[in-house]
């Protein structure tokens, strides 16, 4: 099992698996697969001038990062050249270096797994000097066990990538999604999997969770895509609630880390958990990169949010839209008030009219309450036990619109006015009822 590029020769001389390195075991449904691989410099002898200085190397090409090395300089007088090798180096390994499965995977390899292993590779950069030296050592990946289809995926975009089959064949198309893909500029993306769960771990009160399974490839032919999912991608119900991705949630098959990557030859594809408020009936998923293009992926059925008619709107220039709803019924969620005191419930929509902009919304210090002596009142910390909250970072998604209610703690009996400080709008004062 050998491929050639321009620059290398890779060759495959054997395949093992293992449920365990190391003492580490591998995750429920997965394997450690190691790949002994040998690499040989195939580069020709490069005429050189040894008057002139040359950095006698050429570096993999970059997957959407980096920058390649150069080639010596062939000019020189007859008579004063010599015939030199050319060094071979791989740059950033875990870039270029990926187990694909049954095309719905993809899978860089595992660095410490990697490093327990005698015989292994560089986990970082390697590098082979000469022509028809050779470089051998082995990478481990944990990847989805039971795999039909294997394959090892190498990514030079300046000499040329290598694909090594390992078992089975490559299947003609990956498994049916739930529907069409969508994409922007850079990525395609399509739903695998939509619904509330997983059910064994309890959500807190109020909320349930709600588990999208994406797979994704990236439309460039040369670049891997990274998608940032704890800061460009949101759930929003059908009430304009929103929820980022839960951190490192347990009882997935395949969760996706804070960042996703996608390449430009083969699916990769997992999943991300949010908390939903328990009342929510239909979601959309909402993919913002920064000046890449929206992905609106609806999940069961084309979502509209809607609110109720607002109580009062204020038009913070070409930044945002404040609107504060009636108030809303008291969330079960809530301790109740200590003697003398009340809780305040403000229902908000905050919509950004920045396109290709998500905000930061400052809850804390945009929204305060102020009593007739001018004493202000910020957002008590019950606010985070709210179903439809605002999170830490407080992000309105660019072009959209988010929910939310803050909670303020009070004296009872004063009458309030809701102080708003804008971007554009120095501020703005409204009375509640």
């Amino acid at each position: 099992m050998a491929v050639a590029t321009k620059a290398i020769e890779l060759r495959v001389e054997g395949v093992e698996t293992a449920a365990q390195i190391g003492g580490r075991q591998a995750r429920p449904g997965y394997e450690f697969v190691i790949v002994d691989t040998s690499w040989k410099n195939i580069i020709p002898l490069t005429a050189v001038d040894p008057k002139k200085a040359a950095d006698g190397s050429y570096g993999a090409g970059g997957v959407g990062f980096g920058s390649p090395g150069g080639a010596g300089s062939t000019q020189a007088a007859p008579g004063d050249i010599r015939m030199e090798p050319t060094k071979y180096i791989v740059p950033a390994l875990n870039r270029h270096v990926w187990l694909l499965t049954d095309e719905r995977f993809a899978d860089t390899f595992d660095v410490a797994a990697q490093t327990a292993t005698p015989g292994h590779m560089p986990t970082d950069v390697f590098a082979i000097a000469k022509f028809e030296e050779t470089l051998r050592g082995k990478f481990v990946f944990e990847a989805p066990a039971g795999a039909q289809y294997r394959a090892l995926q190498f990514y030079d975009t300046k000499y040329g990538h290598a694909l090594v089959t390992l078992k089975g064949t490559r299947p003609a198309t990956p498994p049916v999604a739930l529907g069409a893909p969508r994409q922007n500029d850079v990525l395609q993306l399509a739903v695998t999997e939509a619904a509330f769960g997983p059910t064994a771990r309890p959500a807190p009160p109020g909320l349930r969770y709600y588990t999208v399974g994406l797979r994704g490839v990236s439309r460039s032919p040369t670049d891997i895509v990274d998608v940032q999912f704890n800061k460009y991608v949101f759930l929003q119900t059908d009430q304009a609630c929103v929820a980022q991705p839960e951190h490192n949630p347990p009882g997935l098959a395949r969760p996706f880390a804070d960042i996703g990557s996608f390449l430009p030859t083969s699916p990769n594809e997992g999943q991300l958990t949010f908390l939903v408020p328990e009342d929510t009936k239909n979601v959309r998923l909402l993919v913002l990169p920064v000046s890449l293009g929206a992905i609106d992926l609806p999940l069961n059925s084309d979502v509209a949010p809607a609110w109720p008619t607002p109580a009062h709107t204020i038009q913070d220039g070409s930044t945002m839209r404040v609107h504060v709803l009636p108030p809303p019924a008291r969330p079960a969620t809530l301790p109740a008030p200590a003697g003398g005191r009340e809780q305040v419930l403000l229902d908000v929509v905050v919509e950004n009219l920045k396109p290709t902009q998500g905000i930061e919304f400052q809850g804390m210090q945009q929204l305060r309450l102020v009593d007739p002596s001018g004493t202000f009142t910020a957002p008590s910390a019950l606010s985070a036990q709210v179903p439809c909250r605002l999170d830490r970072t407080g992000v309105i998604p660019a072009g959209h619109a988010r929910r939310f209610t803050l909670v303020y703690d009070v004296l009872a009996g004063q009458a309030w006015r809701l102080q708003y400080r804008g971007f554009e709008k120095t501020e703005e004062f409204i009375d509640l009822k």
